[in-house]
């Protein structure tokens, strides 16, 4: 989820700065931002920050993200009461974090969007953080964040509203200053956003707030990467006072379990904050409940200490300081030697090219790599260093080189961390038994870890350089590789696997280091099992099987039914649609194939949408309506109303659930086709689809009426049915989506065949264009071309705004992949599967 958002580091960049504030010298706000609920913890860090010149604290995370956890939760009240207290007494400064909108009453709501129009819902925000305060006497002001929440008030598909989503923004932010200012509190503004959509109205959003309001924003654009250039919103909010946050809990640096001490790093980052005027610094000091203080990474806290006391510290006074004060005297003489290669390693390891690759801080759990070469790509064009040009290069036309070039920088990570491992028993005559027990462990951690992490790296380039070669030489070659690399993989994995689970971070609670590998290696498996049937198919037909650039034999078009901007179905467009569709070469259509869009419909205009694409298709394709089979009493009355008006079949939706609501739908199903006397396929989502074959409950199923005469599968998991296609032999035509990874996967068993779709989406054409072209098909252009005529002949059909026309990918032939069928054996099987379907 996070990295979608990576687009948003980049268009940041190409923003124009608001004029500077005035030059100030003072850090009037010096804060800890505190993320555990653990209040011994807290009671110990509140003492401790006057030693840090800290003069305000922000409370966050598990210890409060939303006013509502304040106004619902009395014993979370309390404890927030109690810490005040003691800071205040301190002379600290308390701040909580907040998101808006959350938690809204329904009057406010309505179609699943937020109403702001009502000057009601201002005066519920209001006495929301009137009531905040009263409960929080100590309380010093909020800090609010407009993203994840339950309604992002500058986006439209969150709110309905005629203002633009930055007055919406600034409105929301001017509401709470108002309530804060009315009792001398400050209203401090999070610029963290989650897309460019919602970032692209914050300039004018600054420039409408109240010039009182503090703007808070990351270092680097987005979120911790430390490769990222610096913030370019840092000195561009207009009079705003600012301030700047800094990731010392390292979320994406390996979260304290190992050391990344860099003082180097952030001393660069925040010179740079203060030539832009900043007013001082925000500061995480731990990741939940993995805390920095007592740890190697106490360093980087130490260097903000000292820029208090001198500003134009440099690094190796900073080492030398906190060196004395955490180790003795002698000991700083050794400890930066030691610790100095900890961020480089971590970097190296953590990191491909300059880019997340670890799944924050984890071992990634699956092969999927698009994302991120998606944002490698943005990445490339957008920081202009040489290194990550050519290694985007690398990505784009991969071969050997660019497996070197990845175990190279993780076989630099090793070297550095053991290093730091080799330099420390130089320091150890001079450390208390206790410190040198801690750092030793931690090293050792992030060597072993270190060599894990190599290896998981190249099996997954490896996987890359498979998918993506089509040197049937090269292809063997890294074959062979690629599975030694799997097997030292599993090797290291019962090594280390203590090590491992050691590990401790927030998404390794569900699931640690040792899980995901055997996750990973899981996913590896399918892809191998998938080559393994290209194997087949080649001796099997022993020739270049491609797919000819025609539209292949059948296709199936499912229809996600065009809808109004009032989200009723638009039923001219669906006229004009089926009847431009009927003239095509598609074998049958599937109208209100989109479960979740059509669960919406009434039940009337479910029915009137079937009647018109029958009706306008009649004698020219086959019409299977999808009937949901989850929804028992629609589905019966559906499909009645399907034979009613000649339908030439039916379509059940099968959603995942529990065993006994498959059992329900299995049974929903079997009833209906005992009564109506269509023939019928069964249309799987992913889940459902995964579950009922890895359990070989899909033979029961078919086994129970003879009407079944094909299973459409799920895009994500067509391996798994491989053996019931093949035990059912030619009594069910088995489909699957036409994506590169499954276009064949299904073709050797069964009635085999191709089902795609027509969609009704936004921009979808674009998208999918951009799809191909993004993976260098050779026949992106064809297929291009084959769009556009499309488009041109759909141009008289009146669309609405909310419903223009995208095209299914059909016929494209994928480079690379000389394994799908050939023509005329699709052509055998679309004889085959019309006859299936045709029969009454």
């Amino acid at each position: 989820m996070h990295r979608g958002a990576i687009v948003f580091v980049f268009i940041l960049l190409a923003f124009t700065a608001l004029p500077l504030r005035s030059q100030t010298n003072s850090l009037p706000y010096r804060m800890w931002e505190l993320q555990d609920d653990d209040e011994a913890y807290l009671e110990k860090m509140i003492r401790l920050a006057p030693d840090y010149h800290i003069n305000a604290i922000q409370f966050s995370h598990s210890i409060i993200h939303h006013a509502h956890q304040v106004l619902n939760d009395t014993s979370r009240a309390a404890k927030l009461r109690r810490l005040m207290k003691l800071a205040r007494s301190r002379g600290i400064r308390n701040f909580i974090w907040t998101h808006e909108f959350e938690r809204v009453p329904d009057e406010f709501i309505a179609d699943g969007k937020l109403q702001v129009d009502s000057t009601r819902i201002w005066q519920w925000l209001k006495a929301k953080y009137e009531r905040v305060y009263r409960l929080l006497p100590d309380l010093d002001g909020i800090v609010l964040t407009t993203s994840e929440t339950d309604f992002r008030p500058n986006d439209h598909q969150n709110v309905q509203s005629p203002m633009a989503p930055s007055a919406i923004l600034a409105r929301v932010a001017n509401t709470l200053h108002e309530v804060s200012a009315a009792r001398g509190k400050t209203l401090i503004f999070r610029t963290f956003t989650q897309n460019p959509q919602q970032f692209r109205g914050y300039q004018q959003a600054l420039a409408a707030m109240h010039p009182e309001i503090v703007i808070m924003s990351k270092c680097v654009p987005y979120d911790w990467n430390p490769f990222f250039p610096d913030n370019p919103l840092l000195g561009a909010v207009g009079p705003h006072p600012q301030i700047v946050e800094f990731d010392l809990g390292q979320e994406y640096n390996g979260q304290s379990n190992f050391p990344f001490a860099d003082p180097r790093y952030y001393l660069r980052r925040w010179t740079y904050a203060r030539s832009k005027n900043v007013a001082g610094f925000v500061l995480r000091t731990e990741r939940y409940d993995q805390h920095i203080i007592g740890t190697p990474n106490e360093v980087n806290l130490y260097a903000f200490k000292m820029v208090v006391e001198q500003p134009d510290v440099r690094p190796e006074e900073v080492w030398t300081a906190w060196g004395r004060q955490r180790y003795g005297e002698k000991a700083a003489q050794f400890i930066r030697a030691v610790l100095e290669p900890t961020a480089q390693a971590v970097r190296r390891m953590l990191y491909v090219g300059g880019m997340w690759f670890s799944e924050q801080s984890q071992i990634p759990a699956s092969l999927n790599l698009p994302e991120f070469l998606q944002m490698y790509r943005l990445f490339a064009q957008t920081v202009p260093r040489p290194e990550i040009r050519a290694f985007a290069q690398k990505l784009a036309e991969p071969d050997e080189s660019l497996i070197d070039w990845v175990v190279e920088e993780k076989d630099s990570a090793i070297q550095l961390a053991r290093l730091a491992l080799q330099r420390l028993p130089k320091v150890r005559p001079y450390m208390r038994e206790q410190d040198y027990l801690q750092l030793s462990t931690q090293l050792a951690l992030l060597a072993d870890y270190a060599v894990v992490f190599r290896q998981v790296a190249e099996v997954a380039f490896r996987a890359y350089l498979d998918y993506r070669t089509a040197n049937d030489g090269l292809r063997m070659s890294n074959r062979k590789a690629l599975l030694s690399s799997l097997q030292e993989l599993m090797r290291l994995r019962l090594l280390y696997q203590i090590p491992l689970r050691i590990l401790h971070m927030e998404r390794g609670r569900e699931s640690n280091n040792v899980e995901r590998i055997d996750r990973f290696a899981k996913n590896l498996a399918k892809v191998m099992r998938q080559e393994r049937w290209v194997r087949i198919l080649k001796a099997k037909y022993s020739r270049d099987v491609s797919v000819s650039a025609q539209w292949p034999a059948g296709i199936i078009a499912p229809m996600f039914t065009p809808l109004l901007h009032r989200k009723e179905v638009d039923f001219s467009g669906l006229n004009a649609y089926a009847r431009w569709l009927s003239q095509q070469p598609v074998d049958v259509i599937l109208p209100l194939a989109d479960r979740e869009a059509v669960q919406k419909l009434p039940l009337d205009q479910r029915k009137r949408a079937m009647t018109v694409v029958i009706a306008a298709t009649e004698g020219k394709r086959l019409v299977f309506p999808v009937i949901p089979a989850n929804e028992a009493r629609n589905a019966s009355e559906l499909a009645e109303h399907a034979l009613e008006n000649r339908a030439d079949g039916l379509c059940f939706n099968f959603v995942a659930g529990t065993d006994d609501a498959e059992k329900a739908q299995m049974r929903v199903i079997v009833d209906i086709l005992k009564r109506v006397p269509l023939p019928a396929m069964i249309l799987m989502d992913s889940n459902s689809g995964a579950q009922i074959a890895d359990t070989g409950r899909l033979e029961p199923l078919l086994s129970q009426t003879d009407r079944i005469k094909a299973v459409v599968l799920p895009a994500g998991e067509p391996l798994a049915f491989w053996d019931s296609a093949r035990r059912l032999g030619d009594r069910v035509a088995f489909l699957t989506n036409a994506t590169e990874e499954y276009l064949f996967a299904l073709l050797s068993g069964g009635a085999g065949l191709v089902a795609t779709g027509n969609t009704v989406f936004p921009n979808a054409p674009q998208k999918v264009m951009q799809w191909l072209v993004d993976r260098r098909f050779e026949e992106a252009m064809q297929y291009q071309l084959r769009a556009t005529r499309w488009q041109k002949q759909l141009a008289a059909v009146p669309w609405p705004a909310a419903g223009q026309m995208a095209l299914s990918v059909m016929g494209v032939s994928f480079s690379g992949r000389p394994e799908a069928v050939a023509p005329e054996r699709l052509q055998q099987w679309r004889k085959h599967f019309l006859r299936l379907m045709s029969e009454k």
